[in-house]
């Protein structure tokens, strides 16, 4: 058998048509054929990959990011499977109002190092821009002086959510991945193109739904300072009382280095901490003395009572619920409803318990006027590690500035004025 491949291989080598320099080429020409299927195949898998990534970033959240991070977590994701140099995101400034660009008036959001300056995207858009409100832009080999001489290759693509235009994607400069086969194109194909207008589409509906997310927080906050101005209506010297602590407990949260969607739990437990005390009879409520044991026990009531009133809200409300229910403990155990003692109480209550009684304190009430900043601040330090936690005290004293600089620009909702047979309100 041995002997027989033997003289096989023999008779090849001896064959005078047995070309070895175009068997070579013919195993080398496979060999990048196959390299070129393995690239392709590798960059349909990041096509994929990014696909699926931005699929995973339209799942509702808990919380709403901003649009200018969703955008600046978004754009990394392109340009290595969309095969070029760069990709710019050009917000439509209009829905980007309340952005402060960090430097000058730069806007544009790349991918990594600028390419060209704002200018020369907007130049771009205002020349191609019509064209890509039908389909993606591709060109290629752009003359130096046609746009800019960095840019060579574009595709440009609206993200575009029904008539609601958010930006522009501008992918620049196609990149040949290395190993493509000799004479093979270099520049954006329709493939390219489709990714990043799909990639366009999907940010488009993530930054709709971020929207309508914002707007349901919104009127959810809207309805909690309805319940508020409910309770605050019955009474002048409270009025404003329940939004100062709101303030004053999300500064301290923050202060005290607590993530962002903390501080607005807190802030908006800190507007309903009092809602209770709409079952307080106004004799208590608005008594213009010192109350007596009874009328304490009554008033005592309210974070129970509030508990009881948001409760029926528990999937809405249940993260505010703590806070509601004990603010009115105390660290040595002596408070109420429940007489829990040091981190027995929730860090919302123990957060909010100093907010409350710095604005009880610091504002007028029916028998007294705000006392000095200073006694209050003398009482903050003498309670606490008794009556309040010494940590968020400190937290507290180290935010001092910030408080009163809430405490005395505040100002008071007005209830609004309705125009004489409408329920619309007066203008102005």
């Amino acid at each position: 058998m041995a002997d027989s491949a033997l003289a096989s291989r023999t008779r090849c080598t001896d064959d005078p048509q047995f070309d070895p320099d175009a068997l070579i080429q013919q195993v080398e020409s496979l060999e990048q054929e196959v390299q070129s299927l393995t690239e392709q195949v590798t960059r349909d898998f990041e096509e994929l990959a990014l696909l699926q990534s931005l699929a995973v970033s339209m799942e509702l959240r808990t919380s709403t990011p901003e649009p200018m991070a969703l955008m600046l977590d978004f754009l990394p994701k392109l340009p290595l499977s969309t095969m070029c140099q760069a990709v710019a995101l050009v917000p439509n400034i209009e829905m980007f109002a309340d952005h402060k660009p960090n430097e000058g008036n730069a806007f544009t959001l790349w991918s990594g190092d600028p390419l060209v300056e704002d200018d020369v995207c907007r130049k771009i858009i205002a020349t191609y821009g019509e064209n890509a409100k039908v389909d993606p832009v591709v060109i290629n080999d752009l003359a130096a002086d046609q746009i800019d001489s960095r840019i060579r290759d574009i595709i440009l693509v609206e993200i575009r959510h029904a008539d609601r235009l958010a930006g522009w994607l501008i992918a620049c400069n196609h990149v040949k991945p290395a190993g493509t086969l000799p004479g093979v194109r270099d520049g954006f194909t329709t493939i390219e193109a489709n990714l990043i207008l799909t990639a366009g589409s999907i940010l488009a509906t993530q930054l709709h739904n971020t929207r309508l997310l914002r707007q349901k927080e919104q009127l959810f906050t809207d309805v909690v300072r309805a319940m508020v101005n409910a309770v605050e209506a019955r009474d002048d010297y409270t009025c404003g009382h329940s939004e100062r602590v709101a303030l004053f407990a999300k500064e301290l949260a923050r202060e005290a280095g607590l993530t962002v969607t903390d501080c607005d739990r807190i802030y908006l437990t800190g507007l309903l901490h009092d809602v209770g005390k709409i079952a307080v009879p106004d004799a208590v409520l608005q008594k213009p003395g010192l109350l007596n044991a009874e009328e304490r026990s009554v008033i005592e009531t309210h974070p129970d009572v509030g508990w009881r009133i948001l409760y029926p809200l528990v999937n809405q409300l249940s993260e505010v619920l703590p806070g509601v229910l004990f603010h009115h403990e105390r660290i040595d155990g002596k408070g109420y409803p429940d007489g829990l003692v040091g981190e027995e109480i929730p860090l919302d209550g123990r957060i909010l318990a100093i907010s409350d009684a710095y604005d009880a304190m610091t504002s007028d009430r029916p028998y007294r006027g705000g006392m000095p900043q200073e006694k209050a601040e003398e009482i903050l330090r003498s309670g606490a590690g008794t009556q309040w936690d010494a940590d968020l005290i400190g937290h507290f004293f180290d935010a001092m500035p910030r408080m009163v600089a809430i405490r005395e620009s505040y100002n008071r909702r007005e209830p609004q004025a309705r125009q004489h047979g409408s329920y619309m309100p007066v203008e102005g």
